[in-house]
Formats: structure tokens, C-alpha cells, sequence
């Protein structure tokens, strides 16, 4: 969708006085990548999967895709919120558990985590179901650029953006901000993105996720992520990376999709 300055501009502003932060790629985006892996997993996994979310209102993925982020603002579950990302030096973005994930509370660590506890069919049923849960919606968190972001800036947090006399920063841009100035449904955009296919692996091990974050780490210097400088957002710059995050959701449907393959299989 090709969309005028002006009214990407418009957008932009309601975009920075609305966007609640570090909800990775916002409600659309995580409900997106989870109904990319519902259309990719293997019917055995499917039906594993709708026995654990039996109880839920919405027993789908996409249904439970933002439960992590509901349930860290309850008291009882603040410690979740260091899950849900990982944070790099500046300049070095391979990942030190010792240095990035002290005490295993980061994204890394919780994915492999979560992963295990969903495979020992031992647990009890909630813990898995919750489990389930955590993964559908940290795999998304992980392929978010800005969640594998920067230590300095805590993920583009206080990289200050401006617009039409509207503040906000770089982080919240990415966390939802992107796709809704592209005033495309979720359903509508997941479904066209269904026909394609990730450019990168998507096999799933307890070493992944590593590399997953990683990689988004990289992204943010490949891809352009950062303005030339805090202020106000370059023109053209919405355009420029809506490909990125659609190829990033892509890629987090697929990978999510392979890791309940993997530890779900019959």
C-alpha cells in the first residue's frame, strides 16, 4: 500500500501519542506472526495445541498471542518483563549470557525455557498451556529489532522522535507504530503474507534463539533502523521499513511454527 507524505505524516503523529511501549511489533503484529505458524504446523501439532488452550476465550494463537504483555502488568507477574527482550553493547551483538542475560532473565534464556517446559508432557497442563503461551508471543518479541537493541538507549527507548508537535521515541515507532500506519488488518495483511516464504533458517534448537537475537541485533545496523539523528523522522522512512517488519513477522511465523513442530511432535 503506497500511502502520501502528508497523510503518512498525519499518522505518524497519532502513531507516537498513542503507541503503548515494549509490545514488540503491537497487538497486530504478534496476532500476525502467531496465525502465520497456525497456517505452518503440522495438523498433529494443531491438535496438541487446541487441547492446551481449551479453556481460553479465543483458544487460537492469535487468540493468545498478547497474553505476556497483559499479564506483566498484574503485580504477580512483573518479573516476566526483563523476558521480553535482550540488550547488546553497542557495536557487538553476539550474545554473552553472563553479560547480556545475567541470571537467565532475558528473551534468550525464557525462550529455551518455555520451550522445554512445553515439551515435558509431565508438567502440569497449565504450565504448559502458559508455556504455550509465553513462546507465541516471545518469538514474536525476539524478531523485533529494538527487543535485541542497544544497552545504551534501552532499544531506541530514548532515542526521542518528533512529528507535527508530537513526541515519542524510536522504540515505540517499531512496537506497533510501523503497521498501523500502514492501515492494513491484520487478517488482511497475514494473509497475504502467508505466500511468502523466510529468507533465512527457521529449524528450531535450544541454541536458536542466540541466534535469533542476534540477528536482530545485526538488522537494526543493515537495515537503516536509526535515523540519522533524534528530531524529526526522515521522510520516506515509514515506507522504507514497513518490508522490513513484514519480513521480520514472516520469518517469526515460521520459526515459531518449526519450534511447536519440534517439541509438540507426536
Amino acid at each position: 500500500m503506497s500511502l502520501s507524505w502528508p497523510v503518512l505524516a498525519l499518522l505518524f503523529a497519532a502513531i507516537l501519542a498513542t503507541t503503548v511501549p515494549a509490545q514488540a511489533f503491537g497487538p497486530d503484529g504478534h496476532r500476525i506472526v502467531a496465525d502465520l505458524a497456525d497456517r505452518q504446523v503440522a495438523p498433529g501439532t494443531r491438535a496438541r495445541i487446541a487441547e492446551l488452550l481449551a479453556g481460553e476465550a479465543d483458544a487460537s494463537l492469535a487468540g493468545v498471542s498478547i497474553w505476556a504483555d497483559e499479564m506483566r502488568g498484574l503485580p504477580e507477574w512483573r518479573w516476566t518483563a526483563p523476558l521480553h527482550y535482550v540488550n547488546f553493547p553497542r557495536g557487538d551483538c553476539r550474545h554473552r549470557p553472563q553479560r547480556d542475560c545475567p541470571g537467565g532473565r532475558c528473551i534468550v534464556a525464557a525462550i529455551r525455557e518455555q520451550a522445554a517446559i512445553l515439551a515435558d508432557t509431565g508438567r502440569d497442563p497449565v504450565q504448559r498451556s502458559q508455556a504455550l503461551k509465553f513462546l507465541v508471543h516471545f518469538v514474536a518479541d525476539i524478531h523485533q529489532p529494538l527487543h535485541a537493541g542497544h544497552a545504551d538507549d534501552r532499544g531506541g527507548n530514548t532515542f526521542q522522535l518528533f512529528y507535527l508537535g508530537q513526541g515519542g521515541n524510536l522504540h515505540a515507532l517499531w512496537d506497533g507504530g510501523l503497521l498501523r500506519a500502514g492501515r492494513e488488518p491484520w487478517r488482511t495483511r497475514s494473509a497475504r503474507l502467508a505466500s511468502i516464504g523466510p529468507d533465512r533458517d527457521t529449524a528450531w534448537s535450544p541454541r536458536a534463539p542466540a541466534a535469533w537475537a542476534e540477528a536482530s541485533c545485526r538488522l537494526i545496523g543493515s537495515a537503516g533502523i536509526y535515523p540519522p539523528r533524534p528530531g524529526r523522522l526522515p521522510r520516506g522512512y515509514i515506507e522504507a521499513q514497513l518490508p522490513v517488519v513484514e519480513r521480520q513477522l514472516v520469518l517469526a511465523g515460521a520459526r515459531l511454527a518449526a519450534l511447536l513442530d519440534a517439541v509438540l511432535a507426536d
